[in-house]
């Protein structure tokens, strides 16, 4: 009756604490889960020339348009793309000025797959109450739009005409809406797929697997507003792929300041360590039922005093422990193993300590002259610790192997 009372009146039964481990083993996997994963769940809507980005100079709505017309889009964070030699799939650039050029000229522009450079024309800066707005715009130099495509060939000419209508393309002339201005690359190596009499709007790079987009309202939020721009921009991206809607479209978005490291957190809850993490996660819990549930007998209860002589010794050794006068113990250590010594090499026992030491000086001569190498037999006059006095007794262990028979 009194052990059911004193069982129920606790504090948690163990269902509960059960309970609360499993919730509590649950909670901390989901934050580890939850902060592995932080840099991809966080916003990146912010006003910028970038693929993340749904102000009027960004091109989140180019990336949408493109998916709902069947593409496959993937916007990289990963640098290693960059320098990727076989590729996979177009790999969109959105440089946002000549501060971008060193990015620029790290990246391998002769990979299997095609690259497309959408060059910038205007700037922007974020509005520093909504982020993802746009609260200033200006528009960039020529000079410094142009520069962007020196690490493909130094000698493209750029200008800006007034706003064009209409350019020209594989099936004839086309409607196009243009802000203010159009810009042109107006020389150099490249050949013209939509363009004007004036220069190209959108070409080939001759002999090169690259391709220019000249003015980003092809592409932008802004000019994608406008459906002969979007019609535009679909032709463009048909031209690159043959029309395969299969050949995927990678938006490149490290130029961009998104540049993100390879997460060990992330390796854990990717394949193929994924099963591992999981594992452990499974071992969590059962360490925890472990914790609430006992398995096999009980342990037999150990007596409050050990016999044996394994105690005794050990008892003793405390007690000299505890007087903190171990050191003192080394000249009646080194008697004791001096007498050891000569009995195990057949004297008797009942000799006096000047004539143990006279033998083992004896034999220890003897020995040295034959060749045999016998280590010094340590002094106790320089222990002053219980440091010292192990190291001593392990040096006094070596010299007694050494004067054994073992080693004759």
């Amino acid at each position: 009756m009194s052990g059911n009372s004193t069982a129920s009146n606790g504090v948690f039964s163990w269902k509960a604490g059960l309970i609360v481990l499993v919730i509590g083993i649950f909670s901390f996997s989901a934050f580890i889960v939850l902060s592995a994963f932080a840099p991809d769940l966080e916003d990146k809507d912010m006003a910028g020339l970038h693929a993340f980005s749904k102000s009027a100079l960004g091109y989140n709505f180019s990336v949408k348009l493109l998916e709902k017309t069947g593409y496959q889009i993937d916007i990289s964070q990963d640098p290693a793309r960059l320098k990727d030699k076989t590729g996979y799939g177009i790999l969109v650039l959105t440089p946002e000025g000549s501060r971008d050029l060193s990015e620029m000229e790290d990246i391998n522009y002769d990979r299997a797959d095609p690259v497309l450079i959408v060059l910038p024309k205007r700037w922007g800066s974020a509005d520093p109450n909504i982020r993802s707005h746009q609260a200033r715009v200006g528009e960039l130099s020529l000079n410094s739009v142009s520069r962007l495509l020196q690490p493909v060939d130094d000698s493209f000419g750029m200008r800006r005409v007034h706003a064009v209508k209409e350019v020209d393309t594989a099936i004839g002339r086309l409607p196009v809406t243009f802000n203010d201005r159009t810009q042109l690359i107006t020389s150099g190596p490249i050949d013209t797929i939509i363009g004007t009499d004036e220069g190209t709007v959108f070409g080939q790079v001759t002999g090169r697997n690259i391709y220019i987009l000249s003015d980003p309202e092809l592409m932008n939020t802004h000019g994608l507003a406008h459906i002969d721009n979007a019609r535009l921009m679909l032709m463009m991206f048909e031209a690159i792929t043959g029309n395969d809607k299969s050949f995927p479209i990678t938006f490149d978005t490290t130029i961009n300041g998104f540049e993100r490291s390879r997460n060990l957190l992330q390796l854990l809850f990717k394949p193929p360590l994924l099963g591992a993490t999981l594992f452990a996660f499974a071992a969590s819990i059962l360490l925890g039922w472990a914790a609430f549930v006992r398995f096999g007998r009980e342990p037999v209860s150990r007596p409050e005093f050990a016999t044996g002589r394994a105690s005794l010794i050990a008892s003793t050794a405390g007690l000299f422990e505890q007087t903190a006068r171990e050191h003192l113990l080394a000249k009646q250590y080194a008697d004791i193993v001096d007498r050891l010594t000569v009995t195990e090499l057949g004297y008797p026992d009942d000799l006096t300590p000047q004539q143990v030491q006279d033998i083992l000086k004896t034999i220890e001569t003897s020995r040295r002259e034959k060749g045999i190498q016998v280590s010094d037999r340590p002094s106790a006059d320089n222990i002053h610790t219980a440091g010292q006095f192990v190291n001593f007794a392990r040096a006094y262990h070596t010299w007694k192997r050494d004067m054994s028979d073992e080693r004759k």
